[in-house]
């Protein structure tokens, strides 16, 4: 993996409000990026339906799947970090950023019981995660790692829409300020 793959970047998630009725996080975080090289298994292109129009837009499903060892993984990830949700393995819900693209994908399932994860003997002998993701939507999670290319990125990939509620017409209201004035 160190020769053929590539570098990319860890971001575990850090749960900042979990609300326990519903489990799950509303306002996550990602202040932390560790640099480890992954193999791409799907190197034609990503998987998953692409593009796809709906009702409420486009759609975008880019999927991915990577490989990581489990020994070079607990060497960058798991001994550099006290607080990562899961200490002993990758989690679901945590980012990779991928600089070649400039994406963030968002780890959907970890493969830890592969045929690939047998050895010849027939003796079970752990060496890969395969790590199953989907193209990241951001919904008010912070991303700030420190890692100027990464912030930047984010900063560029996430939006937030202002929504000004108020009565009157558009000539009271301010484009420059984005104030409604009446």
């Amino acid at each position: 993996i160190q020769i053929r793959g590539t570098d990319i970047y860890y971001l575990p998630r850090t749960s900042v409000k979990p609300d326990m009725v519903l489990g799950e996080d509303v306002l996550s975080q990602f202040t932390q990026a560790y640099p480890i090289e992954m193999y791409l298994a799907n190197v034609q292109g990503w998987e998953g339906n692409n593009e796809m129009m709906t009702k409420f837009g486009i759609e975008i499903n880019d999927q991915a799947s990577f490989f990581v060892s489990r020994l070079r993984w607990k060497e960058a990830v798991a001994n550099e970090s006290d607080d990562l949700q899961l200490p002993d393995r990758p989690a679901e819900g945590d980012l990779l950023y991928f600089p070649l693209t400039q994406a963030f994908f968002e780890i959907k399932f970890v493969e830890h019981e592969a045929a690939y994860n047998f050895h010849q003997g027939g003796s079970r002998n752990p060496l890969l995660y395969e790590l199953r993701c989907e193209q990241f939507r951001a919904s008010e999670e912070n991303l700030e790692t420190g890692i100027d290319e990464i912030d930047e990125v984010a900063d560029e990939s996430n939006y937030t829409i202002k929504l000004y509620l108020g009565t009157g017409n558009w000539s009271d209201f301010d484009e420059t300020e984005h104030i409604y004035q009446g």
